[in-house]
């Protein structure tokens, strides 16, 4: 996956969709029927909103009106994607606005498909195909297990410590270990948090998680999300 991809190679399709005029007891008979927790709501083929599970559920449990509609709890107007617009683009609108969901439209401005966080994160989360180098070879005969790290860790610590580390080989290897925990974590969080289906405190954990690994290059970093470089 590349930050230019565009999002219509990786958006859901086909779209539930919901009239405005619908009742929030058909929304809530939706969401509860198929794994989604977004729905674009469409007049024709236009998209004039989106409605959430979770604001369906909080109307539904804060309310006790007869015959509520879609339309007095969808947002409004919706933030819309064209096809061809960038995965890079997308995941920068969703984190501008606070929103898990962007509708994407063809050049009439018609529904064609959904791209989610969920969805940006299963793409981040997928391993890219490897290049075949003489330095992977190599490196394959030295796995990564954890009694292998330890003591190359261990005496990492002591060169830095003592200042027996000339060319920083010792610091970039601490550096580097540091890094590749602040991702696991990242990965770990990200992953709970596709598995429970968007929990709020599952969501929380994962922002924590991202902001301590993009700590670790604060000073080099250039703007871009997480994953899409």
């Amino acid at each position: 996956m590349r930050a230019n991809d565009p999002v219509s190679r990786y958006m859901s399709q086909p779209v539930l969709t919901i009239d405005p005029r619908e009742t929030i007891d058909d929304a809530l008979r939706i969401f509860t029927t198929h794994s989604i927790h977004h729905l674009p709501v469409v007049v024709g083929r236009r998209v004039v909103g989106v409605l959430s599970s979770c604001d369906t559920a909080r109307f539904k449990l804060s309310s006790h009106a007869a015959r509520s509609t879609v339309d007095m709890i969808m947002r409004t107007p919706a933030i819309s994607v064209p096809e061809r617009e960038t995965l890079q683009r997308a995941a920068e609108l969703m984190a501008v606005n606070g929103i898990h969901s962007l509708p994407v439209v063809n050049f009439d401005a018609e529904l064609v498909g959904i791209v989610t966080t969920t969805d940006l994160m299963r793409c981040c989360l997928d391993p890219q195909p490897e290049v075949a180098t003489a330095d992977n070879d190599r490196l394959r005969q030295y796995p990564l297990a954890e009694e292998r790290v330890a003591p190359a860790i261990a005496a990492a610590r002591v060169a830095v410590n003592t200042r027996h580390d000339p060319k920083d080989i010792a610091a970039t290897l601490l550096s580097m270990r540091q890094q590749v925990q602040s991702l696991q974590d990242v990965v770990f969080a990200a992953k709970r948090y596709l598995n429970a289906g968007q929990d709020d405190q599952l969501h929380a954990a994962l922002a924590k998680a991202i902001d301590r690994a993009e700590r670790f290059d604060e000073a080099t970093r250039q703007p871009r999300v997480l994953g899409l470089s």
